[in-house]
């Protein structure tokens, strides 16, 4: 296992020294930062855990503490301050702070897959910082959401690969039915594991021997040696220029009831402002006889339904047995890039895919990857980002991908583009694809 590939290192790292150097420094919190004790009243409105299933969690050896997972949040609070004050600029409120208590999202056998704390700026709700729940991959973070969910509906709380999104049972049980009989005729279909669990173990076994300095340290004390020298780290972000463009982020192609072709028309904006020689409007820009753009002002951003040219072309490539399947198999989505994108086609990555996405990011080409559970269930989303971290002696201690999802699931909750730590694609429940867009 490489101890430096995640941020649990830093974890390892303030074992070392807590105790010694939280005895002779005491900051003052920065000010745009506020101490949890302070802030429980805010947090009456949402579905935050209870003290019995905390309490369940902590003695729980399969279940990573949220105690710790906790802190983790904390330092990616810090990490990611820039993406949360912008947001709290938005609210006249620069005073962040992160919920003591997590939101529990459950699997299917109602164990903890995931804690969700929320980022308040004042009495404002503002993101979410989403760890992991359980110990399946050799990490604590999981995604910074710049939005927060909606708690409201009967599956909130309930895992999916659609996750953000809330997907209901029956949504889910019918697409499984028809995914599984596509690929029981696809020949070609075979999934990559991309798990390595003797190292998520050795990894665990490392983290839980040393984790009770962690737990019992304070706010003050996390960010005293965040902000320390010692700890301090170097931060490098890209995003490909072409996708780095606010109006771009906030159009969706959502009309083809599936994600596949969505997530791909998406690119393809990105890519080319014209298809069969009629400019694409995006976001803010008035619709044309071709292309008409719908607007949804309280998400601000704005879509693209069933009607649209552009879409119900990939669709139609994306579906090569009409009536059997109402999602995108990698294969075809290949394939439909292959036709329909004038100077780009699918280079895809078998096997062992650690770091890929990120260096085909860094190589100027976005990616998509594809999460089949075991279930069958799939979900396509769209990186165009990295952001990596570095620490003492240059050590790589993270690694995110910007990610955008596909429009089926935005387009109704206006989600912006997130950032998802790079292990969140290696849930021991799932099997990955990764198409990288290169040039033909």
């Amino acid at each position: 296992m490489n101890k430096n590939s995640s941020p649990c290192f830093w974890i390892a790292l303030i074992v070392t020294i807590a105790i010694g150097f939280s005895s002779c420094r005491e900051n003052q919190l920065d000010e745009k930062f506020v101490v949890a004790d302070e802030i429980d009243a805010c947090e009456g409105r949402f579905p935050f855990a209870s003290d019995e299933d905390l309490k369940s969690f902590e003695q729980n050896s399969e279940v990573i503490d949220p105690r710790l997972a906790r802190k983790q949040a904390l330092l990616d609070l810090f990490q990611f301050q820039d993406v949360f004050s912008d947001l709290s600029r938005n609210r006249d409120c620069d005073n962040l702070h992160l919920s003591s208590r997590p939101i529990v999202v459950y699997d299917e056998e109602d164990q903890p897959k995931l804690y969700e704390f929320i980022v308040f700026a004042g009495n404002n709700a503002i993101a979410t910082i989403t760890t992991f729940a359980t110990k399946e991959v050799a990490d604590i973070s999981a995604c910074v959401l710049p939005f927060v969910r909606n708690y409201t509906g009967q599956f909130a709380q309930q895992f999916s690969a659609n996750y953000p999104s809330t997907t209901s049972n029956a949504e889910s049980g019918s697409r499984d039915n028809q995914v599984k009989s596509k690929i029981a005729l696809d020949s070609r279909f075979d999934l990559n594991f991309v798990m390595s669990t003797s190292d998520i173990k050795s990894f665990w076994k490392g983290v839980d021997e040393k984790v009770s300095p962690v737990v019992s340290m304070s706010d003050q004390q996390i960010h005293d040696l965040y902000t320390s020298q010692l700890l301090r780290s170097n931060t490098r972000e890209y995003t490909i220029p072409s996708f780095n463009k606010e109006n771009l982020k906030r159009t969706r192609f959502a009309g083809s009831g599936w994600c596949g072709p969505c997530a791909m028309a998406w690119v393809y904006r990105g890519l080319y402002d014209h298809y069969d020689e009629s400019y694409i409007p995006l976001h803010g820009e008035p619709s044309n006889e071709v292309f008409h753009l719908n607007v949804d002002e309280l998400n601000n951003v704005s879509f693209y339904d069933k009607e649209n040219v552009l879409l119900s072309k990939l669709a139609d490539l994306c579906r090569t047995e009409k009536n059997l399947i109402t999602g995108t198999l990698p294969n075809d989505f290949d394939n439909a890039v292959g036709v329909a994108f004038p100077t780009k086609r699918i280079l895809r990555h078998k096997g062992e895919i650690k770091g890929a996405p990120r260096k085909a990011i860094l190589r100027g080409n976005p990616v998509y990857l594809v999460v089949f559970t075991k279930k069958a269930e799939l979900h396509y989303i769209i990186g165009f980002g990295t952001k990596d971290t570095y620490g003492l002696f240059g050590s790589h201690t993270n690694s995110w991908i910007l990610v955008t999802d596909n429009g089926t699931n935005t387009k109704d909750y206006g989600f912006m583009p997130y950032y998802r730590n790079s292990h969140f694609f290696n849930l021991s429940n799932k099997f990955l694809y990764m198409g990288e867009f290169v040039s033909k």
